[in-house]
């Protein structure tokens, strides 16, 4: 927070507040609208996969599955928004050549990952090794004591993995800012 202001009505005014959205998955208040989104969408997916590789046993193999899917996804979501996080913090802190490229790119990936080529490719490296991380996760521990062969496991984790990889990491944090701010105009 750069200015803090309070008006003569005794209500508190934010400026320049500045915060990447995809942030929040590492702060636990966040979880709690969060996780039930992913539950729903981690349950539609599942099913779909469940469906389409499968005829029989669908509830059961659902029920033996789906809360290892769920936080799994999650932790991995949670590797993912830690990794850019980090690197946007640590940025500043590395030397040389590397420090010269890195610190634009992580500034980028904080407010509009769009905004140059090499912020987007960060921020697709990120999205696709977490994905890679839900397959991972999905094949060898959450589908594991389900009634699946070899083969539908591995198409169901990969299903998973491209449906439910953590996109949200592309939204330009400074365009929902600038939404905000002016709604928020609205009402000063």
């Amino acid at each position: 927070m750069k200015n803090l202001q309070s008006n003569k009505n005794n209500s508190v005014r934010f400026y320049n507040m500045f915060f990447p959205l995809w942030v929040l998955i590492l702060f636990p208040m966040f979880w709690l609208v969060s996780m039930p989104f992913n539950f729903v969408i981690d349950s539609i997916v599942l099913l779909i996969g469940l469906r389409l590789v499968s005829s029989s046993k669908i509830w059961k193999n659902y029920s033996r599955s789906i809360l290892k899917v769920w936080i799994c996804g999650y932790i991995a979501d949670m590797i993912g928004g830690g990794l850019m996080f980090l690197l946007a913090m640590k940025a500043p802190d590395f030397k040389g050549t590397f420090a010269e490229f890195l610190v634009p790119v992580t500034e980028n990936v904080m407010m509009n990952p769009f905004k140059t080529v090499s912020s987007f490719i960060f921020v697709s490296v990120v999205v696709i090794l977490t994905a890679i991380l839900i397959y991972i996760f999905n094949y060898k521990i959450c589908l594991k004591k389900t009634d699946l062969n070899q083969v539908q496991k591995k198409k169901i984790s990969m299903l998973l993995a491209v449906l439910t990889a953590p996109y949200t990491f592309y939204l330009p944090t400074m365009t929902f800012y600038d939404i905000f701010e002016k709604i928020a105009g609205y009402f000063s």
